[in-house]
């Protein structure tokens, strides 16, 4: 199901004494079969199920002598064992135990028929159960408050988890022009000669309980057909006679879909692909997803919304999460292949585009939406929440990264064909890849699936060691986490060294912990090293390559930079990094100076001769929408904020010249002249600043006018005195001093040394010190 229509889940928890563990039930039974008999001829938002369950099992256990089963706030009429009626049951709305007639054995393979009644429920949340109007009815297979999540208990009775699997066969009646759609095929459609028919569905293919489905209404076909690596597919698509025009807009690249599925998945292991037209949605029901008639609307607006849930029929139907903590297997993988979506029908560069949003969105807000959790082992209430599917699917891109594509694609091929039909937990999936690839992921899982937070790469410096071709260049690498992330190790980053003739050459660097280091042979005298260039891994940065040509205002979207381009007289190649982690602190300490608590840039490039420009740097203080970037870091004025800047790590941070354009809330800082290096932003305590220095800030004692002032400053004294007059940088360094002497009130001063800028104006008596900002114009 697609986190798009996750409204209230996050919100809503009901318990009904399940665990996110194995169910006992499935521990003790194997359903091979669930025949459904159901009459839906006559429905209405207060519609009773009405009918009845065969369940072909087979123990797991000897002397098996009770048939425990999942069933939700339903009327149980009688249970049959065969023939047989049961000895006796208890049912107390959610679980159904039966007594069986006889001891069963493992090598038995009995049925139970369970007959029952009753309105079906809809979960808490409003998103799962089974939905009843006059015009349709359709159920959807997952809860996301009841626990736990899968909810095939909703309308009939079952073993309902992940883990078992069976086959289906499914026969609804209906009255016409009504029809029934359930997942698999079509076995039959038998006229009962009253204006009712009989429809005969068959799931071949075993499936969870969670999956299975069915759909009355009034639907018209909209069929086509896919030529899959196994043979021609049929694909149907259902929908309200008036959208069928729009399925057929709407879906016009499914077959592209379908190919660059195959091509990167492995086969289509199923007999058809089918979507059907719901009020609610989506919902990846095996081979029958329930998709919202309002996304069925002519456009291509939610291509990524059916390639998702088509996904599925890998990622999640085909091998399926052994539990809700390992969720991230199916959500975070179809999220994926939204990317195998873009990169497959638009190409690469619309594929790079779409993940860099998704890994801004990630960095910028999930632990706000969700505090800082991991995508393994989340707690039932966030089983569908943004992290387990947007950074899930950016965990499944780095891992791509992490293999190269040959290794991952092929191991991604070979976990659909061995573990296909079947329940993969985290660590299964993990040692799976590890064996097939050659590869030890233990350490990508540690830091990427199995705890919060976001790790961070950079390269923090190269040393070239010899002096012609080939260069041997060593590269010091540098790892940093946001939030409560732990340090990875078996790190593998790619790093691009680039000469100033723009040639390139890309080594993988390894190493663990915090730094490392490795020697790398380079075929010229490199200019620039720049980390993982083609952003393959999804660690806590966003950037951003370009060749800038003419002059103008460049922006670098998801970075919250733009570059200025005033003289250019060829090709320039900037890199924007914003790294979404805290910066190296300001060495030596700056009383009162404090820099930014979360992020900064980097601006890395070969610049021509004659280059001229500067940088706009945006900060927000806010908490809205479009906030959440400085808010913890601007606790006072943005008047307060300076512009900090250093060439590199190894290197003083420094407030730079730079003007402030737009409001107090946001905006951009300005750079007076574009310098290649890191950039953050800083703000003046002022109460700490002065506290150091022994300030005290008294207006009605001091007054400085005009102020701004491009020329003379007047400085006058509430009463005469004597003392000392300083004027201090923003930085705390002494630029004048000058001496007040008895008996005077008034002072003119002159800043004709100073630059433009703000400064403070500090007056100490000897026993009380006063201060005033100017700013020089």
């Amino acid at each position: 199901m697609k986190k798009i229509f996750l409204i209230l889940a996050a919100s809503l928890l009901v318990s009904t004494g399940y665990s996110q563990t194995k169910s006992l039930h499935s521990d003790s039974l194997d359903v091979l079969n669930y025949t459904i008999v159901q009459d839906m001829r006559v429905l209405s938002s207060s519609f009773q199920l009405n009918g009845h369950a065969t369940l072909t099992i087979q123990p797991k256990v000897n002397n098996l002598d009770i048939v425990s089963l999942d069933l939700l706030k339903l009327v149980v009429d009688s249970i049959y064992f065969g023939p047989i009626e049961a000895p006796g049951f208890t049912y107390n709305d959610t679980l159904l135990n039966i007594q069986t007639p006889e001891l069963f054995m493992t090598t038995d393979i009995f049925t139970v028929t369970v007959y029952y009644h009753g309105h079906p429920v809809i979960d808490p949340s409003g998103w799962g159960g089974f939905y009843c109007n006059s015009n349709y009815a359709f159920n959807l297979g997952v809860a996301f408050a009841d626990n736990p999540h899968s909810y095939g208990r909703a309308w009939y009775p079952c073993i309902d988890d992940f883990i078992d699997r069976a086959t289906y066969d499914l026969y609804v009646t209906a009255t016409d022009p009504k029809i029934v759609i359930g997942g698999g095929h079509l076995q039959s459609a038998v006229s009962n000669g009253d204006g009712t028919t009989t429809y005969h569905w068959v799931i071949d293919d075993e499936i969870p309980s969670y999956l299975s489905s069915v759909a009355v209404g009034r639907y018209a076909h909209v069929a086509g057909t896919y030529n899959g690596l196994l043979g021609p597919i049929p694909t149907d698509i259902f929908v309200y006679p008036a959208d069928s025009m729009d399925a057929v807009n709407s879906f016009v690249n499914l077959n592209e879909t379908m190919a660059a599925f195959e091509n990167y998945f492995g086969p289509y292991r199923w007999d058809r692909v089918g979507y059907v037209g719901t009020s609610q949605g989506a919902m990846e029901h095996a081979t029958n997803i329930a998709m919202p008639y309002q996304c069925i609307d002519g456009t291509l607006n939610y291509e990524t919304l059916y390639a998702h849930e088509l996904a599925h029929h890998w990622f999640g139907d085909l091998f399926t999460c052994e539990t809700a903590f390992d969720m991230w297997i199916n959500e975070g993988g179809a999220t994926y292949a939204e990317f195998i979506f873009e990169e497959g029908v638009y190409g690469k560069t619309a594929a790079k585009n779409y993940i860099r949003n998704m890994h801004k969105e990630v960095l910028r807000y999930s632990h706000i939406e969700d505090g800082f959790i991991a995508i393994y082992g989340i707690p039932h209430e966030q089983t569908y929440c943004n992290t387990v599917y947007d950074k899930g699917g950016l965990v499944w891109h780095s891992l791509r990264g992490y293999l190269g594509d040959d290794l991952f694609f092929n191991a991604l091929k070979e976990v659909n064909s061995v573990l296909g039909f079947s329940d993969v937990s985290t660590v299964e999936l993990r040692d799976f890849m590890s064996a097939y690839t050659g590869v030890d992921l233990t350490g990508f899982f540690d830091a990427w699936v199995f705890n919060p937070g976001h790790i961070h790469f950079s390269v923090d410096s190269f040393n070239v060691l010899s002096s012609e071709s080939p260069f041997n260049v060593e590269v010091f690498m540098r790892q940093k986490t946001k939030g409560p992330a732990t340090l990875g190790n078996s790190n593998k980053v790619e790093v691009t060294f680039m000469n100033d003739q723009w040639e390139e050459y890309t080594a993988v660097v390894e190493f663990d912990g915090e730094t490392g280091s490795q020697i790398v042979e380079l075929p010229f005298y490199p200019k620039i090293a720049m980390c993982d260039k083609e952003e393959k891994l999804c660690d806590a940065t966003t950037d951003l390559y370009k060749t800038l040509k003419t002059t103008g205002t460049i922006d670098y979207p998801l970075t919250f930079a733009k570059i200025d381009v005033t003289s250019i007289t060829d090709s320039a190649f900037i890199r924007v990094e914003h790294n979404w982690v805290v910066p190296d602190p300001i060495e030596p300490e700056i009383p009162g100076m404090f820099i930014s608590d979360y992020r900064y840039w980097k601006i890395d490039g070969i610049l021509p001769e004659g280059f001229d420009g500067f940088a706009r740097f945006y900060f927000n203080k806010t908490t809205s929408a479009t906030g959440y970037l400085d808010n913890t870091f601007m606790t006072n004025s943005a008047d307060s904020l300076v512009l900090l800047y250093r060439q590199g790590p190894g290197y003083s941070w420094d407030t730079i010249s730079f003007t402030k354009s737009s409001g107090s809330l946001y905006g951009y800082l300005i750079s007076d002249t574009l310098m290649l290096g890191e950039y953050a932003l800083g703000i003046w305590n002022w109460d700490q600043w002065m506290g150091a220095y022994n300030f005290e800030k008294k207006d009605d004692f001091m007054k400085v006018y005009p102020n701004p002032s491009s020329g003379d400053f007047n400085i006058e004294f509430a009463s005469e005195t004597s003392g000392e007059l300083f004027i201090y940088d923003l930085k705390g360094r002494i630029l004048e001093k000058i001496k007040v002497v008895e008996g005077q009130n008034h002072i003119e001063w002159s800043p004709d040394t100073i630059e433009k800028g703000t400064y403070l104006v500090h007056f100490n008596d000897g026993k009380k010190g006063f201060v005033q900002k100017v700013v020089v114009e």
